[in-house]
């Protein structure tokens, strides 16, 4: 699932605030301030991943964020046992699979956006890619 936000000004200091939640496999809602998918690439293989990750991307302004919380894969399997489990759980049940920081920056340059912070271990930031993106 994914959680849109926007905030929007009217006169003065009086804001406005919407929330709304939508189903990642269709057209989405346009014009939101932050997209937000929590534990949803996981869930899939790179190309519907990279779909995914571009349908937030065609919904988004230039000046819209898109925060990516997913657990990142260590690169030692001794680091993080519990991730590798989780790893295996996704293939055999969704074909998705658990994905190192690389490979969810990979993912998201590949569908338009560049990643602007990365919180490890959880949160990946991003945005559209601008001409001064890379």
């Amino acid at each position: 699932m994914l959680v849109g936000i926007s905030v929007s000004s009217a006169q003065g200091s009086n804001f406005g605030f919407g929330i709304f939640c939508h189903n990642v496999a269709g057209p989405l809602p346009r014009y939101r301030d932050l997209y937000l998918l929590s534990n949803v690439i996981h869930d899939w293989d790179d190309a519907r991943a990279i779909t995914i990750l571009r349908n937030c991307r065609k919904a988004m302004t230039a000046d819209a964020r898109l925060l990516v919380i997913e657990e990142i894969m260590p690169s030692r399997v001794a680091d993080s046992p519990d991730t590798i489990a989780n790893n295996f759980a996704m293939l055999l049940l969704t074909g998705g699979k658990e994905r190192t920081a690389q490979e969810y920056r990979t993912l998201l340059d590949i569908a338009g956006h560049c990643v602007s912070a990365n919180r490890l271990p959880r949160m990946i930031c991003g945005r559209r890619h601008s001409s001064g993106c890379r």
